[in-house]
């Protein structure tokens, strides 16, 4: 590791920014085993798990609502983005 050459160079590391490629686990544990500090995002496979293509929501175009793999359907639409206002006259 990159860390390693830096520590043995005599420099004190005690924070590692980087990208979500740097959040595995082996990484997590040996900032927590060496009392460092790591800065960066989870990488989806950690937050999110590796979904399978059946374990996905299915849309439900009659209701036009999400339904999960056990049958239950979502309870409320919610719209996301920029509100269009129209002008009353």
């Amino acid at each position: 590791m990159l860390i390693n050459k830096s520590v043995q160079a005599g420099i004190d590391v005690k924070t590692i920014i980087g990208d979500a490629a740097y959040s595995e686990k082996s990484n997590i544990s040996y900032t927590q085993a060496n009392e460092m500090e790591l800065v960066s995002k989870l990488n989806p496979m950690v937050t999110q798990g590796n979904r399978k293509k059946e374990d996905e929501f299915q849309f439900n175009k009659d209701a036009g609502m999400y339904v999960c793999k056990a049958g239950y359907m979502a309870i409320r639409k919610a719209r996301q983005g920029k509100k269009v206002w129209e002008i009353i006259k």
